[in-house]
């Protein structure tokens, strides 16, 4: 070998170029939702470009150049097909120099449906325990919250203690359930009282009457939802109303009236006793027709040494005290004993007399209208009218009767239904044989 000269050669491992892409948040999605494509390239030569090739669902592909693509929304399910590719765009045509690509799944999600099951079912009271179970919908796997109100919680789609209520009051329930397509909450609000029976208590007006009076009863029962009264010799002999009456007692003796409270957890019961005293028994005579100032004796038939006796009008009676007296009436009056007995019980009658004038003209100042066919009705009395118009007004101005009759009179009632006793006022304007246009106003009060 004469001469020789060498070289040495470099080899290099020479990386192609290459490009590829990620997706966020998942390559999975449910129908709706939108995604970003994040690209690399790796020894991309000078002038290479980058864009994208997406089917999305709407029948035309999108084509966003550069590394990254945002907000790719897809609104139909299905299986979607998105390309990232590496462009030498000095060529014609334009040559890939490399390109990937990745499935984007869309699916027709469907949230979970929390639902809470509780038994037993209410009314709950204090104290006791519920079991709580879900009757949800989700997609495994799912997690699940209770909050039950009282301070508990679990993490247990079935919880396997029952959860116990001490303290009346309302509390509220939650259970949460979240799995891959989302979250939902059900609440429920439970009540618990305090589940005590009723007390059952009442008040009477009087428990010591006379007989046909009538007595008001006030309910002073606690926590009851229903009554059952029982009325012993009463009318209503029983009710259901939290306050019947009045209770009216038409018999002497002694009765009772009780009350049976209830609710949901139980009765109670209370009871007051009524005595009914006799009413004393009274009848007056002396009914007559006389001359305008003569007396005349009335008296009551038959007295009871025991009882106390009263006439009205005292006016022209000579004694109102007594069983026997005279009266003198200048116009026709009737004129009312009352009897009062030992137990303050009392009872009236009347007698009746009429005064007579020759041409004159009067009204009763009282009458009793109870069906005994005396002094049942009221007329204008009196001699020598002509012409007359007799009315009567109760105390509130109200015209209750009126005529111009002198032989009709009123029976003390108004509208078909009978009044009661009080005082009531009449005016009457007629002619006689001597003058017209008189007028004659006054009282008159209807006894029973």
């Amino acid at each position: 070998v004469y001469d020789s000269t060498g070289m040495a050669i470099t080899v290099t491992a020479c990386t192609a170029p290459s490009v590829s892409f990620t997706v966020s948040p998942s390559a999975t999605i449910c129908v709706g939702d939108c995604i970003d494509f994040t690209g690399t390239q790796t020894n991309a030569p000078a002038g290479v470009t980058t864009g994208y090739n997406i089917d999305n669902g709407t029948g035309t592909a999108l084509n966003p150049t550069g590394d990254n693509a945002t907000n790719i929304c897809y609104n139909t399910a299905g299986t979607y097909w998105v390309t990232f590719l590496m462009i030498d765009a000095s060529t014609f045509p334009p040559t890939v120099i490399d390109s990937t690509g990745m499935a984007i799944t869309v699916s027709s999600c469907t949230q979970p449906d929390a639902n809470i099951n509780i038994a037993p079912a209410g009314p709950y009271c204090e104290g006791d325990c519920l079991t709580y179970t879900s009757t949800s919908l989700y997609v495994s796997p799912a997690t699940f919250a209770w909050d039950f109100g009282n301070g508990n919680t679990s993490n247990l789609e079935n919880p396997t203690a029952p959860e116990c209520y001490a303290l009346a009051g309302n509390y509220t329930v939650s259970f949460t359930v979240t799995d891959g397509t989302g979250t939902n909450t059900e609440t429920q609000i439970i009540t618990i009282v305090a589940c005590n029976p009723p007390t059952s208590g009442f008040t009477v007006t009087d428990s010591v009457i006379c007989e046909d009076d009538c007595i008001t009863i006030t309910n002073t029962s606690v926590g009851a939802t229903s009554y059952q009264w029982t009325i012993t010799g009463g009318t209503p002999a029983t009710s259901n109303l939290p306050n019947p009456g009045p209770i009216c007692f038409s018999n002497e003796g002694a009765f009772s009236i009780s009350l049976n409270a209830m609710n949901l957890y139980g009765s109670d019961a209370s009871s007051v006793g009524v005595i009914v005293n006799p009413n004393p028994e009274v009848f007056a005579i002396g009914d007559t027709s006389i001359i305008s100032s003569q007396t005349v004796p009335i008296e009551v038939l038959d007295p009871d040494d025991a009882y106390d006796y009263l006439w009205t009008p005292s006016t022209g009676v000579d004694c109102d005290y007594c069983t026997f007296t005279q009266v003198t009436p200048e116009d026709t009056t009737y004129y009312v004993v009352t009897a009062t007995n030992s137990f303050d019980c009392s009872a009236s009658d009347s007698v009746l007399i009429e005064v007579e004038i020759v041409e004159a003209i009067g009204v009763p100042s009282a009458f009793s209208p109870n069906g005994d066919e005396i002094n049942d009705v009221l007329k204008v009395q009196g001699f020598g009218i002509v012409n007359m118009h007799f009315v009567i007004f109760n105390q509130y101005g109200q015209k209750v009767f009126e005529t111009i009759d002198q032989s009709q009179g009123w029976d003390g009632t108004f509208q078909g239904k009978v009044l009661n006793p009080g005082v009531f006022t009449y005016y009457v304007t007629y002619d006689n044989s001597t003058s017209k246009d008189n007028i004659l106003k006054g009282n008159v009060t209807l006894i029973k």
